[in-house]
């Protein structure tokens, strides 16, 4: 089983943050995700035809389903619910909630 930091380590991002555009994306919001993206990477000079092609992919991209989603919200339940697991969780992705002002989890 492979380890996959979280987030925030792949790039120092809590000492580096001033130089990354951090987008908040929502399934429901994907016209804005769209937008934004197009003008992030217009603003770092990506070539237009790329951004059309990365806005297009992210525009067309497949939807979850809602029983998918429910399948995934009673896995996170399940792993929140016992307290060692979920102080674990808390500390590994400690800067992913901070950076991408997600609420912290209760300690109990």
């Amino acid at each position: 089983m492979a380890y996959e930091p979280p987030t925030a380590v792949h790039c120092d991002l809590q000492h580096n943050a001033e130089k990354f555009k951090l987008l908040k994306y929502s399934p429901n919001k994907v016209e804005k995700l769209a937008a934004d993206l197009r003008y992030v990477l217009k603003e770092g000079g990506v070539e237009s035809s790329d951004v059309d092609l990365i806005v297009a992919q992210v525009s067309n991209g497949t939807t979850l389903h809602a029983t998918n989603r429910l399948v995934r919200k009673r896995f996170y339940e399940m792993q929140m619910d016992d307290p060692e697991v979920r102080e674990l969780l808390i500390k590994i992705f400690y800067w992913d909630y901070v950076l991408f002002n997600y609420p912290l989890p209760r300690l109990s």
